[in-house]
């Protein structure tokens, strides 16, 4: 198992989640505070993927370490973005049916 795969993954997952909260900490309107668990999410989200091109046996190709750092900082923030998308969509639909249930 080649682990440049994963361990490439690992940084962009740090430096994504990183370069999200400067974002959200230097907003003017709505300044937030270090989210300790939403780093460690896109971190572990970082693993899974890195793992999983890992294991599949997908190997760091003659793209240049940068070209692949930034296909993986998109590949995770994309399919973070789905998941988060499609829990928000159950958790709306639960608490719709559970207003419902309550009138």
């Amino acid at each position: 198992m080649d682990t440049s795969s994963l361990i490439i993954a690992i940084i962009s997952a740090v430096v994504y989640s990183l370069s999200m909260y400067v974002k959200k900490h230097l907003n003017p309107n709505n300044p937030q505070n270090f989210d300790t668990v939403k780093f460690i999410t896109t971190v572990i989200w970082g693993v899974l993927i890195g793992g999983f091109l890992a294991i599949s046996g997908l190997p760091v190709t003659e793209m240049s370490v940068e070209e692949q750092f930034l296909a993986y900082a998109g590949l995770i923030a994309i399919t973070e973005n789905i998941v988060k998308s499609i829990l928000r969509a159950l958790t709306r639909n639960q608490s719709e049916d559970s207003d419902t249930t309550n009138q």
